[in-house]
Protein backbone atom coordinates (compact mmCIF):
# COMPACT_ATOMS: atom_id res chain seq x y z
CA UNK A 1 0.00 0.00 0.00
CA UNK A 2 1.44 3.36 -0.96
CA UNK A 3 2.25 6.00 1.66
CA UNK A 4 0.17 8.99 0.58
CA UNK A 5 2.25 12.17 0.62
CA UNK A 6 -0.75 14.42 0.19
CA UNK A 7 -2.04 17.84 1.01
CA UNK A 8 -4.63 17.92 3.77
CA UNK A 9 -8.10 18.21 2.27
CA UNK A 10 -10.73 19.77 4.53
CA UNK A 11 -14.33 18.79 3.73
CA UNK A 12 -17.45 20.57 4.91
CA UNK A 13 -18.52 20.22 8.53
CA UNK A 14 -16.71 21.27 11.71
CA UNK A 15 -13.56 22.51 10.02
CA UNK A 16 -11.38 22.65 13.13
CA UNK A 17 -12.28 19.01 13.91
CA UNK A 18 -11.34 18.02 10.36
CA UNK A 19 -7.96 19.74 10.75
CA UNK A 20 -7.34 17.84 13.99
CA UNK A 21 -8.34 14.49 12.44
CA UNK A 22 -6.19 15.05 9.36
CA UNK A 23 -3.15 16.10 11.37
CA UNK A 24 -3.57 12.90 13.43
CA UNK A 25 -3.87 10.94 10.18
CA UNK A 26 -0.72 12.50 8.70
CA UNK A 27 1.16 11.55 11.89
CA UNK A 28 -0.26 8.03 11.69
CA UNK A 29 0.89 7.45 8.10
CA UNK A 30 4.26 9.08 8.72
CA UNK A 31 3.85 12.31 6.75
CA UNK A 32 4.35 14.06 10.10
CA UNK A 33 6.64 12.54 12.72
CA UNK A 34 7.18 13.06 16.46
CA UNK A 35 9.32 16.15 16.90
CA UNK A 36 8.36 17.68 13.54
CA UNK A 37 7.59 21.38 13.42
CA UNK A 38 4.10 22.27 12.19
CA UNK A 39 3.45 25.05 9.68
CA UNK A 40 2.72 28.51 11.06
CA UNK A 41 -0.86 29.72 11.43
CA UNK A 42 -0.54 31.74 8.26
CA UNK A 43 0.91 28.80 6.33
CA UNK A 44 -1.98 26.60 7.50
CA UNK A 45 -4.46 29.29 6.41
CA UNK A 46 -2.93 29.54 2.96
CA UNK A 47 -2.67 25.76 2.48
CA UNK A 48 -6.18 24.93 3.73
CA UNK A 49 -8.05 28.06 2.72
CA UNK A 50 -9.41 28.63 6.22
CA UNK A 51 -9.34 31.52 8.71
CA UNK A 52 -6.74 31.99 11.45
CA UNK A 53 -9.45 31.54 14.09
CA UNK A 54 -10.18 28.03 12.76
CA UNK A 55 -6.49 27.09 12.82
CA UNK A 56 -6.07 28.53 16.33
CA UNK A 57 -9.07 26.55 17.59
CA UNK A 58 -7.62 23.32 16.19
CA UNK A 59 -4.17 24.03 17.67
CA UNK A 60 -5.66 24.82 21.10
CA UNK A 61 -7.39 21.43 21.12
CA UNK A 62 -4.23 19.60 20.04
CA UNK A 63 -2.20 21.40 22.72
CA UNK A 64 -4.82 20.60 25.36
CA UNK A 65 -4.81 16.94 24.30
CA UNK A 66 -1.03 16.87 24.59
CA UNK A 67 -0.33 15.92 20.98
CA UNK A 68 1.47 19.16 20.08
CA UNK A 69 3.45 21.66 22.10
CA UNK A 70 4.24 25.32 21.59
CA UNK A 71 7.87 26.28 22.12
CA UNK A 72 8.22 29.98 22.65
CA UNK A 73 10.28 31.59 19.93
CA UNK A 74 10.48 28.34 17.94
CA UNK A 75 6.96 27.36 16.87
CA UNK A 76 4.53 24.46 17.29
CA UNK A 77 5.82 20.87 17.30
CA UNK A 78 4.47 17.33 17.41
CA UNK A 79 5.41 15.95 20.84
CA UNK A 80 8.22 13.42 20.65
CA UNK A 81 7.67 11.64 23.97
CA UNK A 82 4.94 10.66 26.39
CA UNK A 83 3.84 13.39 28.76
CA UNK A 84 1.34 13.65 31.60
CA UNK A 85 -0.63 16.09 29.44
CA UNK A 86 -1.78 13.33 27.07
CA UNK A 87 -5.56 13.22 27.50
CA UNK A 88 -5.89 9.74 25.97
CA UNK A 89 -2.59 7.84 26.28
CA UNK A 90 -4.01 4.91 24.29
CA UNK A 91 -4.72 7.03 21.22
CA UNK A 92 -1.52 9.01 21.29
CA UNK A 93 0.63 6.07 22.29
CA UNK A 94 -0.49 4.41 19.06
CA UNK A 95 -0.16 7.57 16.98
CA UNK A 96 3.34 8.40 18.18
CA UNK A 97 4.70 4.89 17.72
CA UNK A 98 6.65 4.38 14.51
CA UNK A 99 4.53 2.28 12.16
CA UNK A 100 2.53 2.61 8.96
CA UNK A 101 -1.15 2.49 8.02
CA UNK A 102 -0.80 -1.12 6.91
CA UNK A 103 0.21 -2.04 10.48
CA UNK A 104 -2.77 -0.18 11.91
CA UNK A 105 -5.16 -1.88 9.51
CA UNK A 106 -3.77 -5.29 10.47
CA UNK A 107 -4.28 -4.46 14.14
CA UNK A 108 -7.79 -3.18 13.44
CA UNK A 109 -8.77 -6.33 11.55
CA UNK A 110 -7.22 -8.62 14.18
CA UNK A 111 -9.24 -6.89 16.87
CA UNK A 112 -12.36 -7.05 14.70
CA UNK A 113 -11.96 -10.82 14.44
CA UNK A 114 -11.84 -11.16 18.23
CA UNK A 115 -14.76 -8.76 18.63
CA UNK A 116 -16.89 -10.87 16.31
CA UNK A 117 -15.99 -14.05 18.20
CA UNK A 118 -17.09 -12.54 21.51
CA UNK A 119 -20.11 -10.74 20.08
CA UNK A 120 -21.54 -13.82 18.38
CA UNK A 121 -22.10 -15.41 21.80
CA UNK A 122 -23.33 -12.27 23.56
CA UNK A 123 -25.43 -10.35 21.03
CA UNK A 124 -29.05 -9.64 21.92
CA UNK A 125 -32.01 -9.07 19.64
CA UNK A 126 -32.03 -5.35 20.45
CA UNK A 127 -28.34 -5.04 19.66
CA UNK A 128 -28.82 -6.77 16.31
CA UNK A 129 -31.66 -4.36 15.56
CA UNK A 130 -29.41 -1.41 16.37
CA UNK A 131 -26.70 -2.70 14.02
CA UNK A 132 -29.25 -3.36 11.30
CA UNK A 133 -30.63 0.17 11.70
CA UNK A 134 -27.12 1.65 11.39
CA UNK A 135 -26.41 -0.55 8.36
CA UNK A 136 -29.64 0.57 6.66
CA UNK A 137 -28.87 4.24 7.37
CA UNK A 138 -25.32 3.86 6.04
CA UNK A 139 -26.46 2.06 2.91
CA UNK A 140 -29.01 4.79 2.19
CA UNK A 141 -26.29 7.42 2.61
CA UNK A 142 -23.75 5.56 0.45
CA UNK A 143 -26.24 5.29 -2.42
CA UNK A 144 -27.63 8.80 -1.96
CA UNK A 145 -26.88 11.30 -4.75
CA UNK A 146 -25.89 13.84 -2.04
CA UNK A 147 -22.57 12.01 -1.44
CA UNK A 148 -22.25 13.23 2.17
CA UNK A 149 -18.87 11.72 3.07
CA UNK A 150 -18.93 13.10 6.61
CA UNK A 151 -22.27 11.43 7.34
CA UNK A 152 -21.03 8.13 5.90
CA UNK A 153 -17.98 8.34 8.14
CA UNK A 154 -20.07 9.03 11.24
CA UNK A 155 -22.50 6.17 10.54
CA UNK A 156 -19.67 3.74 9.85
CA UNK A 157 -17.92 4.66 13.08
CA UNK A 158 -21.21 4.35 14.99
CA UNK A 159 -21.71 0.87 13.50
CA UNK A 160 -18.33 -0.40 14.70
CA UNK A 161 -18.68 1.26 18.11
CA UNK A 162 -22.06 -0.40 18.53
CA UNK A 163 -20.47 -3.69 17.48
CA UNK A 164 -17.69 -3.58 20.08
CA UNK A 165 -20.17 -2.65 22.83
CA UNK A 166 -21.82 -6.04 22.28
CA UNK A 167 -18.71 -7.72 23.74
CA UNK A 168 -19.46 -6.19 27.17
CA UNK A 169 -15.67 -6.08 27.62
CA UNK A 170 -14.82 -2.57 28.84
CA UNK A 171 -11.08 -2.88 28.20
CA UNK A 172 -11.66 -4.00 24.61
CA UNK A 173 -14.26 -1.26 24.10
CA UNK A 174 -11.83 1.43 25.26
CA UNK A 175 -8.97 0.26 23.07
CA UNK A 176 -11.09 -0.34 19.96
CA UNK A 177 -12.84 3.01 20.32
CA UNK A 178 -9.36 4.59 20.35
CA UNK A 179 -8.45 2.74 17.14
CA UNK A 180 -11.67 3.91 15.50
CA UNK A 181 -10.94 7.52 16.47
CA UNK A 182 -7.41 7.29 15.05
CA UNK A 183 -8.78 5.91 11.77
CA UNK A 184 -11.46 8.60 11.33
CA UNK A 185 -9.61 10.41 8.54
CA UNK A 186 -8.68 7.09 6.90
CA UNK A 187 -12.33 6.02 7.03
CA UNK A 188 -13.33 9.27 5.34
CA UNK A 189 -10.69 8.69 2.67
CA UNK A 190 -12.10 5.21 2.18
CA UNK A 191 -15.59 6.53 1.54
CA UNK A 192 -14.23 9.12 -0.90
CA UNK A 193 -12.70 6.23 -2.85
CA UNK A 194 -15.91 4.19 -2.60
CA UNK A 195 -17.96 7.00 -4.11
CA UNK A 196 -15.35 7.99 -6.71
CA UNK A 197 -14.88 4.52 -8.24
CA UNK A 198 -18.35 3.17 -7.41
CA UNK A 199 -17.05 0.57 -4.95
CA UNK A 200 -20.33 0.77 -3.04
CA UNK A 201 -21.64 -2.79 -3.20
CA UNK A 202 -18.26 -4.29 -2.24
CA UNK A 203 -17.86 -1.84 0.65
CA UNK A 204 -21.37 -2.38 2.02
CA UNK A 205 -20.78 -6.12 1.80
CA UNK A 206 -18.24 -5.69 4.65
CA UNK A 207 -21.05 -4.63 6.96
CA UNK A 208 -23.46 -7.25 5.63
CA UNK A 209 -20.94 -10.03 6.32
CA UNK A 210 -20.63 -8.84 9.92
CA UNK A 211 -24.40 -8.78 10.35
CA UNK A 212 -24.81 -12.22 8.78
CA UNK A 213 -22.13 -13.67 11.05
CA UNK A 214 -23.84 -12.29 14.16
CA UNK A 215 -27.18 -13.65 12.93
CA UNK A 216 -25.69 -17.14 12.96
CA UNK A 217 -24.74 -17.72 9.33
CA UNK A 218 -21.99 -20.32 9.04
CA UNK A 219 -19.30 -18.03 7.66
CA UNK A 220 -15.54 -18.46 7.97
CA UNK A 221 -14.32 -15.69 10.27
CA UNK A 222 -10.82 -15.66 8.77
CA UNK A 223 -12.25 -15.22 5.28
CA UNK A 224 -14.48 -12.36 6.48
CA UNK A 225 -11.61 -10.51 8.15
CA UNK A 226 -9.22 -11.09 5.24
CA UNK A 227 -11.77 -9.79 2.74
CA UNK A 228 -12.48 -6.68 4.82
CA UNK A 229 -8.74 -6.04 5.18
CA UNK A 230 -8.21 -6.42 1.42
CA UNK A 231 -10.97 -3.90 0.66
CA UNK A 232 -9.62 -1.42 3.21
CA UNK A 233 -6.15 -1.79 1.76
CA UNK A 234 -7.45 -1.11 -1.74
CA UNK A 235 -9.29 2.03 -0.66
CA UNK A 236 -6.22 3.50 1.02
CA UNK A 237 -3.67 2.43 -1.61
Amino acid sequence: MANNESKIIIPKGNISDRIIEDIMYKITIGDLKPGDKLPTEMEFCEELGVSRNVVREAMKVLVFQGLVEIRRGEGTFIVDKYTKKLVNPIIYGIILTRHNMHDLLEMNISMLREILLLSSDRVSGNELEELQHLYDALQAEVYSPDKNIDQMTILSTDFYKALVRITKNESLIQVYDAILDILTAARRQGFEYVVRVNFRSEWMNNYQLILNYLKGDLLDLSEISNLIFKRWDECLA
